[in-house]
């Protein structure tokens, strides 16, 4: 009988097909939060409840991505890469396929969390793996490709849910998600070897997990940089959070083109992104950063003047959120490079506590949202303002360099 743990060969064979299957299952995992937005609308009446509880289950992903994040890591490094990704794909299949047959919002808000601990450990092993099994321009290349795939999710999930919705109804979303995720998993198990050799059994050691967490707390040039980010990047979430509701309940958009005003959102986001290195080249990072709070400060004012003066307004409320995501296209780059250079020796931990700050921020800014909705654009256009007014302060913080 066939050793399920056993790794398979470091074979060219495997290592071709490996990055197709990664990618499949990469995607997957990332447009499992987006796919579903448009769906949320409808599942107020679905489930007989109420906004805020529906908005919960976004929340919920995100809560459920950050909560294991620091840990995942040295999980990775004592138990290893396969048995990671392994056990961390059985959680999100089950919790996907629990999410499709809910009948009770309770249950949808317990499954997308562990939804959401699922894509954690998947994010965590495919950087790791690449960075372990390819080096050079084929590691760069593959990282590059897996980025796009995470960057396309926000693209096409709300687009493609929206037809699927139309088409077959909001279970059949995560129905295709279960597939998807499915033969990635199983392709990824059978061509993957295991690159953590030998396995570090003291990497779970709380006293060298407290050291090398609290050096970076005490870091104030990584912490500025981190709680930056990673609030700007909760703006974007807090944004999500809110959209589908009001484009699709306040402003009467079809389901199936919400996903139209979010290609404009993350279009902008993409177009600054592939913008930014060169302007980093040209200017410095430091230039770069402030540019970009700028402009995602002055887009979120001009958000809350749209929700004022004009509170139907479709273009005043996407318009104003395409200068935040052009904004943060620019900052956020920068933002995330002087994180982990503020303490090179400590990457994997100063990687983890980026991903932490990302999903921990954005579940906070989703759970703020869902608790004071009241059917108004300027009840989420407040909260995107706060959030980025206090990122610009910490940025008033940053030391500079000597």
């Amino acid at each position: 009988m066939p050793n399920l743990f056993r790794s398979p060969e470091k074979s060219v064979k495997n290592l071709f097909w490996f990055p197709l299957f990664l990618l499949l299952y990469s995607f997957t995992g990332n447009v499992s939060n987006d796919i579903y937005m448009p769906s949320m609308p409808i599942l107020v009446h679905v489930f007989n409840t109420d906004d805020h509880w529906v908005q919960l289950t976004l929340a919920m992903w995100f809560l459920g991505a950050a909560a294991p994040q620091l840990l995942m890591g040295p999980i990775a490094d004592c138990y290893g890469r396969r048995a990671l990704l392994f056990w961390g794909g059985l959680i999100f299949l089950l919790s996907t396929l629990i999410c499709a047959v809910s009948t009770h919002i309770g249950w949808l808000i317990v499954a997308r969390f562990f939804q959401g601990v699922g894509v954690c450990s998947l994010t965590i092993v495919s950087f790791v793996v690449i960075h372990e099994l390819f080096t050079g321009h084929h590691a760069v290349r593959l990282l590059a490709l897996l980025n796009v795939c995470n960057s396309v999710a926000p693209l096409l999930g709300p687009l493609l849910g929206g037809y699927i919705f139309l088409l077959l109804g909001w279970r059949a979303n995560f129905f295709i998600v279960f597939f998807l995720a499915l033969i990635g998993l199983i392709g990824l198990w059978r061509c993957l070897p295991e690159s953590k050799i030998p396995l570090d059994y003291q990497a779970l050691a709380p006293k060298m997990l407290f050291s090398n967490y609290l050096a970076l707390l005490k870091n104030r040039l990584f912490m500025t940089h981190l709680i930056s980010y990673g609030l700007f990047f909760s703006g974007m979430i807090a944004y999500l959070s809110g959209a589908p509701f009001v484009i699709i309940n306040l402003l009467k958009i079809p389901a199936q083109h919400f996903g139209l005003t979010q290609l404009a959102v993350f279009g902008a986001f993409m177009l600054t992104s592939l913008l930014v290195g060169k302007l980093v080249q040209r200017y410095g990072s430091h230039k770069i950063i402030w540019l970009g709070a700028i402009i995602i400060v002055l887009s979120s004012v001009v958000m809350v003047w749209c929700s004022i003066i004009l509170p139907h307004s479709l273009y005043g409320f996407v318009g104003s959120m395409m200068g935040y995501a052009a904004g943060f296209g620019l900052a956020g780059s920068p933002l995330a490079k002087e994180t982990l250079s503020a303490n090179p020796q400590a990457g994997g931990f100063a990687a983890a506590m980026l991903g932490f700050s990302m999903t921990g921020f954005s579940s906070l800014a989703s759970i703020i949202v869902s608790a004071v909705y009241n059917q108004t654009i300027i009840s989420v256009a407040a909260i995107i303002l706060i959030i980025s007014l206090l990122a610009l302060l910490i940025i008033f913080l940053i030391p500079r360099k000597r």
